[in-house]
């Protein structure tokens, strides 16, 4: 027998635990192939990410021909972070972004065209025209907007949490944010100021803060709380 082909069987044996006298066989960074969710999941996940793809896409074109003014940052690349954390999300849930925020709104459901038109500081769009593409916001949708300042989004999360708590409600708020935010004093002071709740920072920067615990990433073991 090869020492690969030993390697590979202790391995086996190592990821075998025993729960309540049955074997149960554990898979590197997921659960069980039965829990997998079902396929069409998968796929609406994925065309999800694609549209958000197509639309950045689109938004290129627009911007290299100066039909969109202002500034344009894309999010090409990150779909899966947006769609991911956006399909555990609740719909009474809260979602603060930065100005890096296309594929946060749509994944939380803000129509695309309405997006668009915000691009365009059409009055129909989604913060009718006044935003442009840092600044989308739907109230409806509890997606309260990116925000230009690097954490400035993290005081308005913080906020938004605390008012929850205050209600006794269980809705989280979700807060996504890149590296130089780490940097900033908003970060942690509003760590400090909401000390009360508890906190979720995931691999993708994005920081959860939920008054009541419940976590929409339950189980996912890639996720950490602090």
């Amino acid at each position: 027998m090869s020492s690969t082909t030993s390697h590979h069987e202790g391995k086996a044996r190592a990821a075998t635990r025993k729960s309540g006298g049955k074997k149960e066989t554990a898979t590197a960074g997921r659960g069980s192939p039965d829990e997998l969710p079902a396929p069409d999941h998968h796929l609406s996940l994925l065309r999800r990410m694609l549209a958000i793809r197509r639309f950045e896409e689109r938004c290129v074109e627009l911007y290299s021909g100066a039909k969109i003014r202002g500034f344009v940052h894309l999010y090409i690349g990150e779909e899966a972070v947006a769609v991911g954390v956006n399909q555990a999300l609740r719909e009474g849930d809260a979602v603060v972004s930065t100005y890096r925020e296309h594929g946060h709104a749509l994944a939380r459901g803000v129509p695309a065209d309405a997006v668009m038109a915000e691009m365009y500081g059409r009055a129909t769009g989604c913060s009718r025209g006044r935003g442009g593409s840092m600044h989308l916001f739907d109230a409806a949708r509890r997606f309260y907007g990116g925000n230009a300042i690097v954490a400035g989004g993290l005081p308005l999360a913080a906020g938004l949490a605390l008012a929850d708590r205050l209600r006794g409600s269980t809705r989280v708020t979700c807060c996504f944010f890149g590296d130089g935010a780490f940097a900033e004093g908003e970060f942690h002071r509003s760590r400090l100021s909401s000390g009360s709740s508890t906190h979720l920072r995931s691999p993708s920067s994005a920081w959860g803060v939920s008054p009541s615990g419940r976590w929409p990433w339950t189980g996912c073991s890639r996720c950490t709380r602090p």
